[in-house]
């Protein structure tokens, strides 16, 4: 249901080629294959920094709106680790169960197409406390 709602909803995300692989209470996990468009202006040899947050982003929400409820990030905190230049970019979120509060913590790590790790993410959620309804 939630993979099938970011797929058809999220326009920023289809139109930037970042797709939702797994989405559960409490996990999510987003990926992007690079092209020419995701590359940095300086040197066109490596991602742009911008699609590592967007990614982890996208899939800390995923993670906290998994629980069934209306939500968005306050604060992000992204570490840059390292780079891709080219495969397949993941990020997985983990977001400690804290839905039935006013807040969520989300922990993300982005992994280049060989498994390095190259950013990592700490996101804060507000709950609306609103049902989601896809």
């Amino acid at each position: 249901m939630l993979k099938n709602y970011y797929d058809e909803n999220d326009v920023f995300n289809v139109e930037n080629g970042m797709h939702m692989v797994s989405g559960e209470p409490g996990k999510a996990v987003f990926e992007v294959e690079l092209t020419d468009k995701h590359l940095s202006h300086v040197g066109r040899t490596h991602v742009h920094p911008g699609v590592l947050y967007s990614l982890a982003e996208s899939a800390s929400g995923a993670a906290a709106l998994a629980y069934g409820y209306n939500c968005f990030a306050v604060e992000g905190r992204f570490e840059y680790l390292g780079t891709a230049t080219e495969g397949i970019v993941r990020a997985e979120a983990k977001c400690k169960d804290e839905h039935e509060s006013e807040t969520g913590q989300v922990k993300v790590r982005v992994f280049d197409a060989e498994g390095n790790l190259i950013a990592r993410g700490y996101f804060v959620i507000i709950y609306t406390g609103e049902p989601f309804e896809a």
